[in-house]
């Protein structure tokens, strides 16, 4: 009970060890084996996605989206700044401007700005969406899912279909989550926009120790993007039609990738039901407000997030005071508009990003919460509001 507990370390079990070893003994280690087929079927029948592209990382993942919706320099491309930088670093990459949005109660993109944004701010003119205010191309949006939470999509895929903007979904801490109202009632996140995207990476749903993949609609560009990670390739051999890129998935990490969406199910039970402990526990609280779930989808509840209801409290304090007690709690992503190098680009009314940034942490999400380890976390807090209203 005295070590440790980290926000969101990985789990293995005995069949990543198993599978990595039979990668080895193959001498099937690189971009050839027969995990890579396993894994990206399984990840077909996890998202019901019928064309998946296994990349190196989910930022990867968001590079090649936006090469094949066409976004070169000059061009825009709408995103929250509420999210990892791994959103919106390839838009750079490739010498386009983001213009950073506000988010909602659930942490996602606000989709009544946005909308108002689009009606307001931009024409179409020669069938292309143009900002009003920069004369710019807006090509492309990234709605990113975070925590897991759904985002509010209907009326952002309806406005953007008119302007010809290619949507782009960063599914990558949503893997799993459903939506189950809607016009959309069924579909996964990362399934409805033109891409989706996903990560792997250690601290996910489920991991290969990196990678992650793009999900697509059609054949065309599920073909663009296998020749886009891997070289620009264009047949077998050393046949190359265009500017590409090593962003190919092992076979090993495919291995550790498989084992874990064998465990899908599990999982996913495992986050709801800690999902609800956390929620169970603030509920009384008077100093802290627990991030719940919307209501028209069915959350893989990746991350459980604090918000922080008294001013009095100072959110560095608190992250020190939960490091004595030796338990991990953090910060939420950094807004990327208050990025050094990005805050020359446009934002829109952020407000409530801002605020988010100053009130809210991650608590401990990991599938290592065993129920002593979830005890020591609430025992901490109780200690903490105790100290707090006897200041």
């Amino acid at each position: 009970m005295n070590k440790f507990i980290q926000n969101h370390p990985p789990v293995t079990s005995k069949n990543e060890k198993k599978f990595v070893s039979k990668c080895l003994e193959k001498d099937e280690i690189a971009v050839y084996g027969e995990y890579l087929g396993k894994f990206k079927k399984k990840i077909s029948n996890i998202t019901k996605s019928k064309y998946v592209n296994l990349v190196s990382n989910g930022t990867s993942a968001i590079h090649l989206c936006l090469i094949a919706s066409g976004v070169s320099n000059g061009n825009e491309v709408l995103v929250p700044s509420f999210t990892f930088i791994g959103s919106c670093n390839p838009i750079l990459h490739l010498g386009a401007k983001p213009i950073f949005f506000d988010v909602d109660n659930f942490h996602n993109i606000n989709e009544d700005k946005l909308i108002k944004f689009l009606k307001n701010n931009t024409i179409i003119k020669n069938n292309i969406c143009i900002n009003k205010k920069t004369k710019n191309q807006i090509k492309a949006i990234i709605v990113v899912h975070m925590w897991g939470n759904a985002a509010k999509i209907e009326k952002i895929i309806t406005e953007c279909k008119k302007r010809k903007i290619i949507v782009i979904e960063d599914a990558a801490e949503a893997l799993g989550t459903k939506y189950i109202s809607g016009k959309y009632k069924g579909f996964f996140a990362g399934t409805i926009g033109d891409f989706g995207c996903l990560s792997f990476n250690s601290n996910k749903i489920i991991t290969s120790a990196g990678g992650g993949a793009v999900l697509s609609k059609k054949i065309q560009n599920y073909k663009l993007i296998e020749s886009l990670k891997d070289h620009g390739r264009s047949r077998s051999g050393y046949s190359h039609d265009q500017v590409g890129y090593n962003y190919n998935l092992s076979n090993i990490h495919a291995s550790i990738g498989y084992a874990q969406s064998n465990t899908i199910n599990e999982k996913l039970k495992f986050k709801k039901k800690l999902n609800k402990k956390y929620l169970n526990f603030f509920e009384k609280s008077k100093i802290f407000e627990f991030l719940k779930n919307p209501d028209y989808s069915s959350n893989n509840c990746w991350m459980n997030i604090l918000k922080i209801k008294n001013k009095g409290i100072i959110i560095n304090d608190l992250i020190y005071f939960f490091l004595k007690e030796k338990i991990e709690i953090r910060k939420v992503w950094k807004p990327c508009h208050s990025q050094p190098f990005m805050k020359k680009f446009n934002k829109h009314k952020v407000h409530k990003t801002n605020e988010l940034y100053q009130k809210c942490i991650c608590l401990p999400s990991g599938f290592n919460i065993t129920s002593d380890k979830f005890k020591k976390i609430t025992k901490a807090f109780i200690k903490y509001e105790d100290m707090f209203n006897h200041k």
